[in-house]
Order: structure tokens, then sequence, then C-alpha cells
């Protein structure tokens, strides 16, 4: 969740300890939550990397970047997207749970 778009020209100086993210295909099931209005990462760009990584992707509307900075507490909907993809891989796999 949340991946940072560090070749973004404004991406922030401050923030250090990032690199450009891979963009082969996740060898695992994963998913993305990505913000209209994340300020590390354009919508768009976020959905690219979710495309080029092969992750399910989903908006989670206007939510800012997705940590503990944005104030979303404890964020039941993050959980339930959570809750929803663990079920879908116990189905997939045929475990129980």
């Amino acid at each position: 969740m949340a991946v940072p778009d560090v070749l973004r020209d404004d991406f922030p100086d401050v923030i250090t300890g990032y690199d450009a993210p891979p963009l082969d295909p996740l060898p695992f099931s994963s998913v993305m939550c990505a913000s209209t209005n994340d300020p590390y990462s354009s919508f768009e760009r976020s959905r690219l990397i979710a495309q080029q990584w092969g992750c399910e992707f989903i908006s989670v509307g206007a939510l800012g970047h997705i940590n503990t900075e944005s104030n979303i507490g404890d964020w039941p909907e993050g959980q339930h997207i959570f809750d929803e993809f663990v079920k879908k891989r116990c189905l997939k796999s045929g475990a129980e749970g």
C-alpha cells in the first residue's frame, strides 16, 4: 500500500532510503491500495506499478498518503480489503479459514 514514486521531480528531498521499485511481476499474490490524492505518488503511477507487479488495484478515494500521518486510525476499510484478500487466497488454495 502507498508505494511512493521516488522518480517524481517534486519528491521530497527529506525522504531518503527509497529507490525506484523494480517493475517485474511479483512472484506472489498481492493487492495495492492507492489514494487519489497521495502527495508522494500520482494515482496513475500507482496504477501503473500495480499493473506491472500484477497486483489487484483498489482505489480508496482521497486519503492522502496511506500511513499514520493521514489520520485514518485503525482504517476499517483497509482491514476489510486485507480480510477479503486473505479469504480469496484461502479459497484459491483450498484452505479453510
